[in-house]
């Protein structure tokens, strides 16, 4: 399986920074990248109704926490389901569900430490973003009322990545153990600094399609603002 060529075909930002880590990091991040936009390819699949977008979400979560023995049947069969009817037209990301078997057999040559670590965080994030589709509309609609909305809309798909980042390197450089306290004080904050920077500049596209994360009743500035704190820590 070549992880970085899928990198490359479902990713941006990360496709960027991902191979400036060292090993054995740079493997674990990108299979926990992967893992990760499998979650965000179903919480986006507007192609399906909302409670499949649900249930595939909920299936994913029951195949991460299945032992390692039966994973690969489990990831073939969901793999299976979710390309009978296409849930995006993103040729990259189909290509990532039709290589979900091999992407969970790649998660087990990380050290057992490592993969609780991604397992972890993916199944958090996994179910808080079928939370999310929850709230949405049939066609995928969703349009946060607060700042607190936003913040917490922010933690399922950013924060947690602050998360498990730090983990991750905490875990692989036992040098920074010193440094932990500081960095577990940043590590939400960093996650939504850069979310807030993609929602602000996508503001208008993100409407187009039915999806405001700007919530009326909080000024841009105050947003800003924000984003700001959040990088500045």
């Amino acid at each position: 399986m070549k992880l970085d060529d899928l990198l490359q075909k479902t990713s941006r930002t990360f496709a960027l920074a991902i191979p400036l880590l060292p090993e054995p990091t740079r493997h674990a991040v990108g299979i926990a990248y992967l893992l990760f936009r499998v979650a965000d390819t179903f919480e986006d699949a507007t192609d399906w109704p909302r409670a499949k977008r649900i249930d595939a979400l909920e299936r994913f979560v029951d195949l991460l926490e299945l032992p390692a023995a039966r994973q690969h049947t489990a990831a073939t069969q969901l793999a299976t389901w979710s390309l009978e009817t296409k849930p995006v037209q993103h040729a990259g990301y189909l290509e990532l569900l039709g290589e979900l078997p091999a992407l969970l057999n790649e998660l087990t040559t990380l050290s057992p430490a490592m993969q609780d670590i991604v397992v972890k965080h993916t199944v958090r994030t996994a179910e808080g973003m079928a939370q999310v589709a929850a709230r949405a509309d049939e066609r995928g609609n969703l349009r946060l009322a607060s700042l607190k909305d936003l913040t917490d809309y922010c933690y399922i798909v950013a924060g947690i990545v602050g998360e498990l980042l730090t983990d991750a390197f905490l875990l692989d450089v036992p040098g920074l153990s010193t440094q932990a306290t500081k960095l577990r004080a940043g590590m939400v904050a960093f996650g939504e600094g850069l979310q807030l920077v993609n929602i602000l500049k996508d503001a208008g596209d993100d409407a187009r399609d039915g999806r405001v994360y700007l919530p009326p009743s909080v000024s841009r500035a105050d947003i800003f603002a924000l984003a700001r704190a959040d990088l500045d820590a």
